[in-house]
């Protein structure tokens, strides 16, 4: 190579430093920017500190209009469960986790006002009816966290952690099947996104109203920088999840934000869902909720939703979950989240009309104080482990439950909390939900 060449590449090189190096400053000061080089950092992997996301623009507090969608048809397994591929998936690393947006709110001073101390119980805690080992890391775990989920129905447990799904026997523990999330949806010949690419966060419920199982999880294409985003929906065609069938939905959740940390509930008028958006994968979008239509669910029919995004100063909404009793007809859907304060909760209204969706309303929040808690600022041990989790200690933990015993309606919630030198679970009763909410009782 001649000088003259050399001296043509060392030009370019420099010029090429002079252009790329302030233009990375430069999006890296601008607030909310999803080209800002250094958000990746913030995806909280293992062994790296839980960073904060930025948010997409500015904070804001809006509601959206409603946005009525009628999504494709399910695709019909009919394929017994037992038959699909007995095996965990190949690569496991840590999965992605998102930040917590700023302004967290104030963190207590770690004296809790409503601490239980040790008293006479009347009675001991009941023992499970049935115990057994689930789905485990080196056999079924792609990573971690693991994001284990579960529910209970007549007959079945079924276990789901990233990336893989257990079906157990609930009366003797025994495992009928296990597979991947993959291999559950591309079992009837599909390669789109749920059958390719599903990154995990699985939710499992068994909704009582139809007698149907639903098992989703989220898909995206690449480090999840590349829209759109997917939500992977399987619904049972009865109450026998190994071979009586399943319907599965391609659910595309959002075209520019990523729905991380989404959550389901069970209502009378349809299945709720909540996630927190990442525009790109990266900045801080607000959180979006969504109504599923239950009647399509169980039919594999087109699917019609009813979504609303909320501004990004809200944060992890959790659906409130009917199992025994369900509301009185007409009741509104309830939302809760703690975010931005250790004093208080959030309650919203989710009103949803499939006869005119567009007449759907998301209203509130109606803000109500709680005792004041303290959020772990430290990850928590294990016993005989040298491993520590992370306390998920910036939002309320699912489920949001809801009772109705004798006609008096309550949703019953739970966090982690710091308490002096050690952590704990702070319990809440929420009633007065359709006029004044308050905090019923706490510990």
């Amino acid at each position: 190579m001649s000088k003259k060449t050399l001296q043509r590449i060392a030009v370019i090189t420099l010029i090429a430093v002079l252009v790329v190096v302030p233009t990375l400053a430069f999006f890296a000061k601008e607030s909310g920017s999803e080209y800002a080089y250094e958000i990746p950092r913030m995806l909280g992997m293992e062994g790296l500190d839980q960073e904060t996301a930025r948010l997409d623009g500015p904070p804001s507090t809006g509601v959206s209009a409603p946005i009525v969608e009628t999504h494709g048809k399910a695709a019909s397994l009919d394929k017994d469960l037992r038959e699909l591929p007995q095996t965990g998936p190949k690569d496991k690393k840590p999965a992605r986790e998102m930040g917590t947006p700023p302004n967290l709110g104030p963190n207590g001073n770690g004296v809790d006002s409503v601490l239980q101390g040790s008293v006479a119980l009347s009675a001991p805690a009941p023992s499970p009816s049935s115990s057994f080992a689930g789905l485990d890391l080196n056999n079924w775990g792609a990573g971690w966290p693991p994001d284990t989920h579960g529910d209970v129905g007549p007959n079945h447990y079924i276990q789901a952690v990233n990336t893989s799904i257990g079906v157990f026997d609930k009366t003797n523990g025994s495992r009928l099947a296990a597979f991947t999330f993959n291999s559950f949806f591309q079992a009837n010949g599909a390669t789109d996104a749920c059958a390719t690419l599903n990154y995990g966060d699985p939710v499992v419920l068994y909704d009582q109203v139809s007698g149907r199982w639903i098992i989703t999880d989220f898909a995206f294409a690449g480090s999840g920088s590349t829209p759109p985003y997917y939500e992977c929906i399987a619904v049972s065609k009865s109450d026998d999840p190994v071979s009586g069938g399943w319907w599965l939905y391609t659910l595309v959740a959002d075209t520019q934000s990523l729905n991380d940390y989404p959550k389901l509930g069970i209502w009378n008028d349809g299945i709720y869902m909540s996630a927190n958006m990442f525009k790109r994968g990266r900045s801080y979008a607000g959180a979006k909720v969504w109504a599923l239509n239950r009647d399509d669910l169980i039919n594999g029919a087109a699917l019609r939703t009813v979504a609303f995004q909320l501004g990004n100063t809200y944060f992890s909404l959790l659906p409130a979950n009917a199992r025994v009793n369900l509301p009185p007809a007409g009741t509104p859907e309830y939302f809760m989240s703690d975010y931005g304060s250790n004093t208080s909760m959030k309650l919203w209204n989710f009103h949803v009309d499939w006869a005119n969706p567009n007449s759907s309303t998301f209203t509130g929040p109606t803000s109500f104080n709680v005792a004041s808690f303290t959020r772990p600022s430290a990850r928590i041990p294990q016993k005989n482990s040298s491993e520590t989790v992370d306390s998920l200690g910036d939002r309320l933990m699912t489920w949001l439950q809801y009772t109705n015993l004798g006609g008096t309606q309550s949703l019953w919630v739970s966090r982690t909390v710091d308490v002096g030198s050690t952590f704990g679970v702070r319990w809440m009763e929420v009633r007065g939900m359709s006029g004044t909410p308050s905090v019923y009782q706490q510990g």
